[in-house]
């Protein structure tokens, strides 16, 4: 491994560092978790190990010393830092934070491994209603068309810029008439390679639209939106039981949605199942 350019391939620093480990020890058979932390100049021979388990984080000081030990030019120092901070981030916002940095530090390192197109799409809430509205029968691709037609205000460049977007990353494509129209009717994430990262993007999204849910709830009337809420006391089995057929329940929907050819109004669908207490140990 050449971990000052390999490094940038990671979003997850443990993740790394396992690697680089096992690297090392296929290089070097007599290498051990000892043998690292004096090199580190670590205390502990089982830091590193307790690091990679994720028992144990990194601080600073820490964080310079094993940069030196695996000998990580500036840059890739840096960006080492970034992915602990991101990793060991505690609320969105600080990931979301440290995020913006990952983006830049891979778009100026790695041109190659920017942040895949899935994740761009959930930044931002209106790329997936935008996207949605090309089906409407009486569509335009007109800006003053597009921002009446939301419940939301948006600014004209972003409406814009979501186009743009959305066509140069395919999940818009132009018939053989120059009107716009979805690639897919559906769309599924798959294997992700940047599981924190998707993870914090997603979170964000769903943030994002549960703030478009309380303006909904506080703004229409009860004919224009649906909700309901539930209150029950469930095992460990039946919730999985639960969440499995909200799954097939959401899929069931999509198929519905997929099938309707005179769709006249762009919807979210929310369904949130989140503990009230804490589990009996």
């Amino acid at each position: 491994m050449n971990p000052n350019k390999e490094i940038f391939l990671y979003s997850d620093y443990r993740e790394f560092l396992r690697e680089y480990y096992l690297s090392q020890k296929n290089a070097i058979p007599k290498m051990t978790f000892r043998l690292f932390a004096e090199r580190a100049g670590f205390s502990s021979a089982s830091f590193q190990k307790l690091v990679m388990d994720g028992k144990k984080n990194l601080t600073k000081e820490s964080i310079l010393k094993i940069s030196r030990a695996i000998r990580l030019n500036k840059k890739a120092e840096e960006y080492f830092e970034v992915l602990v901070f991101f990793n060991q981030g505690k609320t969105v916002e600080d990931k979301k934070h440290y995020l913006k940095k990952i983006d830049s530090f891979r778009k100026k390192n790695k041109p190659g491994n920017l942040l895949p197109k899935d994740f761009e799409y959930l930044k931002e809430w209106y790329h997936c209603v935008i996207r949605e509205m090309v089906d409407f029968p009486d569509f335009k691709e007109d800006l003053d068309y597009i921002r009446k037609k939301l419940f939301y205000p948006l600014k004209p460049d972003a409406i814009q810029k979501s186009i743009i977007f959305l066509v140069e990353t395919g999940f818009l494509v132009r018939d053989e008439n120059g009107k716009l129209t979805k690639k897919d009717k559906t769309l599924a994430t798959g294997d992700i390679h940047d599981r924190e990262i998707f993870g914090t993007i997603a979170r964000n999204h769903h943030l994002s639209m549960v703030e478009l849910a309380h303006k909904a709830i506080s703004n229409l009337s009860k004919d224009e939106r649906s909700v309901s809420n539930t209150t029950l006391g469930v095992s460990a089995g039946a919730y999985e039981a639960i969440v499995k057929r909200i799954e097939q329940m959401r899929l069931e929907v999509l198929e519905i949605a997929a099938a309707d050819r005179s769709a006249d109004q762009v919807f979210q669908l929310n369904i949130n199942l989140f503990p009230l207490t804490k589990r009996t140990l």
